[in-house]
């Protein structure tokens, strides 16, 4: 029960900070990493106004920001994580 608390802890301080986020994964830039990500977030846009989250691709571009995607993409990465350690 401690070490899953400990965990859990640590996926939180993970999220909250970019600093702690890059001590525990050695600096990872995650846009250096994975240069396929702007391909993906680029490819996202259509399907956003396909199923309806939003009406026009400009709309999707200007409300859902790259940054939003970097963010659930590293939390979609941690949740795999912990599935993978759990």
């Amino acid at each position: 029960m401690i070490l899953r608390v400990d965990f859990q802890i640590g996926i939180e301080r993970l999220l909250s900070s970019t600093e702690y986020f890059g001590q525990a994964f050695g600096t990872m830039n995650i846009e250096e990493k994975d240069m396929s990500l702007p391909y993906y977030f680029d490819e996202l846009q259509p399907f956003l106004v396909k199923y309806g989250t939003y009406n026009t691709v400009e709309d999707a571009l200007k409300e859902y920001r790259y940054d939003s995607f970097l963010e659930q993409y590293r939390i979609a990465v941690l949740d795999i994580c912990l599935l993978v350690i759990a």
